[in-house]
């Protein structure tokens, strides 16, 4: 929490002490906007869609990394598997660490994030910021079947020159179900992330997360 205080301890607010308090005040909000892995909206270059989104929940809100800093660093919010759960999910949020250049670190990002499931720890790019995304997101499996929708997440570094799962491959994960990847033009990397999540609900079959957006800035 942030407590903006005065150095006087008279009543009457004379125009220096209202100026201090302003200064407090807005360094305050840009101290939890920080904390909340919130920036502003940057100008982008170009904006990555997954051609397999599953049509479910809604959009959270555009998170971007603060300017000058890029996503470096991926984790996942993965719910495992119980065999005594009738509806099961996978991934309930995609958290982007953002960085400078220098790997100095910035801010994260999230859009939004789901109720279940844990974090599985951050996954790096070994060299250079990332590029490009896609992801496995398997497909609606009708009116009887338990959707689940987002499986993982991997991403592009430095224009190709490696990628990172954000979740180990494990035994239960579908082999298919990848979508094509979309990639950063050239002397940009990514820098924001909208994501679209169904939370839990009694009626219908949930997901959790269920597609994504993200979006590149120019690294000039």
């Amino acid at each position: 929490m942030c407590v903006i205080s005065s150095t006087s301890g008279n009543i009457s607010v004379n125009s220096l002490l209202l100026t201090d308090m302003l200064r407090q005040a807005s360094l305050c909000v840009l101290f939890s906007y920080v904390l909340l892995g919130i920036a502003a909206n940057r100008p982008t270059t170009k904006t990555l869609f997954l051609d397999n989104g599953f049509d479910a929940g809604k959009w959270g809100e555009d998170e971007f990394c603060e300017e000058g800093s890029f996503a470096m660093d991926i984790e996942v919010k993965y719910k495992v598997h119980n065999v005594l759960h009738l509806d099961e999910n996978a991934v309930n949020a995609v958290k982007l660490y953002c960085s400078k250049p220098d790997g100095t670190m910035a801010n994260y990002i999230t859009s939004t994030e789901g109720e279940e499931g844990t974090w599985q720890g951050m996954k790096s790019c070994s060299h250079g910021l990332m590029t490009g995304v896609r992801a496995k997101i398997l497909p609606n499996k009708g009116l009887f079947g338990d959707d689940e929708a987002m499986q993982n997440v991997e991403m592009e570094c430095d224009g190709g020159l490696s990628t990172i799962l954000a979740m180990p491959e494990h035994a239960n994960f579908s082999t298919v179900n990848w979508s094509s990847w979309d990639k950063c033009g050239r002397s940009s990397a990514v820098c924001g992330i909208k994501i679209r999540y169904e939370p839990p609900n009694l009626v219908d079959d949930d997901v959790a997360v269920s597609d994504m957006t993200l979006y590149c800035c120019s690294l000039n």
